[in-house]
């Protein structure tokens, strides 16, 4: 019975304390705890945040985000948290709190930079019109693509896209402060390079498939491999 209302106290005081942080994201009427327990299912899912970080801080930050741009927090994938704080969302949700500012002019073009072959893509620069005061003012990033590339996907079928995003996010963090703290995915899903060996186990596995289709499909012509004759 006493630890009964030791655990209804302590419930007690732990939705107290959500509320007065999160107070103007918790609607009257909903459970404190109930609707804390959803923010972090949606944005941290089965992530640890990294030692030192302060969760109900980014937690707070990514909820005034989240209001801002118009994002519903109960959709999966529109916004999350990675494990060091940082805030993912769409470019979309970026420009929309930007726009909210009454200061977004619009980007200009991307330019690329090219490699010696002048196909392969090394930066793109890109700027936006921030309006201060009666004259809209361009801020340029350039950004590099080796840094973001995952060398798979759209990194490798539409390049320009995917860095021109990267470009554009870059560009919105440094003119909007509101946007500050928040990324784009084709920012944060840089793979890791595979070993060698690695890579050789892949190119094996790819052989052995190819020739398990052909043999099902009777069309292997692979003949087993003659013994060498002894040597007199």
């Amino acid at each position: 019975m006493a630890s009964d209302t030791k655990a209804a106290t302590a419930a007690k005081q732990r939705n107290a304390e959500i509320r007065k942080t999160f107070g103007e994201f918790v609607p009257d009427g909903v459970d404190p705890q109930k609707i804390y327990d959803q923010w972090n299912a949606a944005l941290f899912g089965d992530r640890q945040l990294a030692e030192g970080k302060n969760k109900d801080e980014i937690l707070l930050f990514a909820l005034g985000q989240a209001k801002i741009a118009g994002i519903d927090l109960r959709v999966a994938g529109q916004m999350w948290i990675n494990e060091e704080g940082k805030v993912i969302t769409s470019l979309e949700g970026m420009v929309t709190i930007a726009e909210k500012t009454n200061k977004y002019g619009g980007t200009t073009r991307p330019e690329y930079e090219f490699g010696e072959d002048g196909k392969t893509i090394v930066a793109c620069t890109m700027g936006i019109h921030k309006l201060l005061g009666d004259h809209l003012v361009v801020s340029e990033q350039t950004v590099y693509f080796d840094e973001y590339t995952t060398g798979e996907g759209f990194w490798e079928s539409k390049p320009k896209t995917m860095i021109k995003k990267v470009a554009h996010a870059h560009c919105l963090r440094a003119s909007f402060s509101m946007c500050n703290g928040m990324y784009i995915a084709e920012e944060v899903e840089k793979s890791v390079p595979k070993s060698k060996d690695s890579q050789k186990d892949d190119m094996q596995a790819q052989i052995e498939k190819s020739l398990a289709k052909k043999k099902k499909a009777g069309k292997t012509n692979v003949k087993p491999m003659k013994k060498a004759k002894p040597v007199k």
